[in-house]
């Protein structure tokens, strides 16, 4: 019983340090109840990091985003850092704990975060913290953020995103609002070959995308470094198209033939979810 305690306040804990939930919320009329305000730094490898400002509507019940929002109270602020090329990452994870604070056991993730990093997680937690308690409605300087002690986050790159949150015009609400705001999937494996994708999406919006080929030693089906680097490339003309026309249906694409049947497949599966 005390370790499911436990469980329950690890839960509590990533609500609090900033993970969102898997779904935008809605209200009895089928629409969204706030408008979200977001600012990114792309990292290396797959990571990138987000800063997002929930504001409320001023109606509603309505989706329009222009001139329908409002800074009160209810604000909310998250930070955090996401890596959508790989599943799991070292020392990424969420622990488990006794009743002693003894760490017993490891729940794994669908994607690596910041927020869920050994080395970074308290950090994060008192970055969000801090900005959620404060509610900062205005651009911010280094003299608002003198009380938050940080190591590892840069706090002049923390600045800059927040500040850039709360000057950048919030995204008119996409179609994704289905699907888990953030998800690392892949398809089946077919001789030694699987495709991944991960993605993040913003206010229903597809915000990043990472597609990646993996594949076995003894496949046959990338048998030669030219393939593979063919295979590359066009992955990332993909995402190219994937985000500039928001649909996960590659099948418009130029490049698109039978040859990515594999991956299209994958990728239906996103879009028949929204």
């Amino acid at each position: 019983m005390k370790i499911k305690l436990f469980l329950l306040l690890i839960i509590i804990f990533l609500i609090v340090c900033g993970c969102n939930s898997s779904n935008l919320n809605e209200n009895e009329n089928n629409t969204i109840n706030f408008i979200s305000k977001c600012s990114f730094r792309d990292g290396e490898d797959g990571w990138f990091k987000y800063l997002c400002i929930d504001v409320s509507k001023k109606n509603k019940n309505i989706n329009i985003i222009e001139d329908n929002y409002i800074f009160d109270d209810k604000v909310t602020y998250v930070f955090d850092g996401i890596n959508l090329k790989y599943q799991s990452i070292e020392n990424y994870y969420i622990p488990i704990y006794d009743e002693e604070k003894n760490e017993i056991g490891r729940l794994s993730s669908n994607y690596p975060s910041l927020s869920i990093s050994k080395e970074l997680k308290d950090e994060i937690k008192e970055i969000n913290t801090y900005f959620n308690k404060y509610k900062f409605k205005n651009k911010i300087t280094i003299d608002d953020l003198k009380s938050l002690n940080l190591t590892f986050i840069n706090v002049h790159e923390l600045i800059d995103m927040f500040n850039e949150a709360i000057e950048n015009n919030p995204k008119k609400l996409g179609k994704y609002i289905n699907l888990p705001f953030v998800s690392i999937k892949q398809s089946l494996n077919e001789g030694g070959f699987k495709y991944q994708v991960g993605y993040y999406l913003e206010y229903g919006n597809i915000r990043k995308v990472d597609l990646e080929v993996i594949i076995e030693k003894d496949s046959q089906k990338v048998n030669s470094d030219k393939k593979y680097k063919k295979l590359k490339e066009d992955l990332k003309l993909f995402e190219k198209y994937i985000l500039q026309y928001q649909t996960f249906d590659i099948s418009g694409c130029d490049i698109y033939s039978e040859d990515y049947q594999l991956l299209y497949n994958l990728l239906l599966g996103l879009e028949n979810e929204k």
